[in-house]
């Protein structure tokens, strides 16, 4: 029997408390709201907590109790599944939260990693099928997203236009950041260090607190609701002020949606010429150049 030292072993315990409590805060906000956000962000926190879980095991449990390879076989399958559910949500999460548009090349991208990376493990585990380099090829998929998801952040920060959410998304920057020289470090050395439990824990106690402190704020699902109705309201202001048709108002929900012209061609059943046209008549009745300035817009005189 291996006998854990004390520190890192708590280390563990905590990181394992504080991602079961992420999840089930998450959770309940997701069942109360029904955002998207809510939902990637449990997925998030299951895909870590797995990995944690199966390390702590191997780590200080691998020979107790005797025949446990059982349990071992199960965690890393487990956690095989939360990092093929990492590597596709957490780009996705990115690209949700900083209102950047995630096109069907970049989804089918993300897909095929977190495929590919499931596919080795199976290929490894189910067929005795070895790969030299596997361990390296599924970690460069790893840091990739990261560095994707920090860059992401980075350019498009600016967007973001409500002070406090701004500030979450900084913080986490900085510790993505921080940690991520750590990880790749980890990941030279084949070795996992104190900063996985020290990592997990801080991110797990932050995104407690931007659970329950903001999101579930009474501030927060008020605006919410504000946003909602005015969002139903839009197409009719829009629609007095700038003498904006019913087509053209179809046109702007649905490029406030963020439809690209073949799916709005594709929604409406007309050609991509006609809806290109009507753009064209949109942005010169609202005096804007492109989608980006049409959105801030109807947000500005909301």
């Amino acid at each position: 029997m291996k006998y854990p030292s004390l520190v890192p072993f708590v280390l563990y315990l905590v990181a394992l408390s504080t991602g079961f409590i992420t999840i089930c805060c998450t959770v309940f906000l997701y069942i109360s709201h029904r955002k998207k956000v809510y939902l990637f962000f449990t997925l998030l926190s299951f895909s870590m907590l797995t990995k944690l879980m199966h390390v702590m095991v191997k780590l200080y449990f691998e020979s107790f109790p005797p025949g446990n390879e059982q349990l071992l076989i199960i965690l890393k399958t487990i956690k095989v599944f939360g990092l093929s559910v990492f590597l596709f949500i957490l780009p996705v999460f990115i690209n949700h939260i900083m209102h950047v548009k995630l096109n069907l090349l970049k989804k089918a991208v993300f897909l095929s990693i977190s495929l590919s990376a499931l596919s080795l493990y199976i290929l490894k585990a189910m067929f005795k099928y070895h790969l030299v380099y596997d361990y390296f090829i599924i970690n460069t998929f790893f840091v990739l997203l990261i560095a994707y998801c920090i860059c992401t952040v980075v350019f498009n920060l600016k967007n973001v236009s409500d002070k406090k959410l701004k500030i979450i998304i900084l913080t986490f920057l900085i510790l993505a950041v921080v940690f991520f020289p750590l990880e790749i470090l980890d990941i030279i050395l084949g070795e996992t260090s104190i900063q996985l439990p020290v990592s997990s824990i801080i991110i797990n106690t932050l995104s407690i607190i931007f659970c329950f402190f903001y999101l579930a704020s009474p501030m927060v699902k008020e605006k919410d609701r504000l946003k909602d109705q005015a969002a139903d309201q839009s197409g009719d202001y829009f629609q007095t002020k700038y003498n904006i048709t019913r087509r053209e108002k179809e046109i702007i929900k649905l490029i406030k949606t963020g439809y690209s012209n073949s799916e709005i061609s594709d929604k409406m059943l007309i050609s991509v010429s006609t809806v290109e046209k009507h753009i064209y008549n949109i942005y010169q009745k609202l005096n804007v150049k492109n989608r980006i300035q049409l959105i801030n817009l109807i947000q500005s005189d909301l």
